[in-house]
């Protein structure tokens, strides 16, 4: 089964880290803000039959959580 690491906004260094550490896959995906301030994510990687492992810091969760969810 594959592995593969998304990391969130903020946290690409660390996803890298662990990626290499672990040699799993670097997830694709966009993220993006609409005007009125909703969030927009759509995963490119092909994540079916895959175990995924979303790398996000919750430090001013405000703004994270929800992508976090939607993710």
């Amino acid at each position: 089964m594959n592995l593969i690491v998304f990391g969130l906004p903020g946290n690409e260094n660390l996803a890298k880290k662990i990626i290499n550490g672990i040699n799993a896959e670097e997830g694709s995906f966009i993220q993006r803000q609409f005007p009125d301030g909703e969030t927009y994510i759509r995963i490119l990687s092909n994540v079916e039959n895959c175990e995924i492992i979303i790398v996000c810091t919750l430090h001013e969760p405000d703004k994270k959580l929800l992508p976090l969810i939607f993710f």
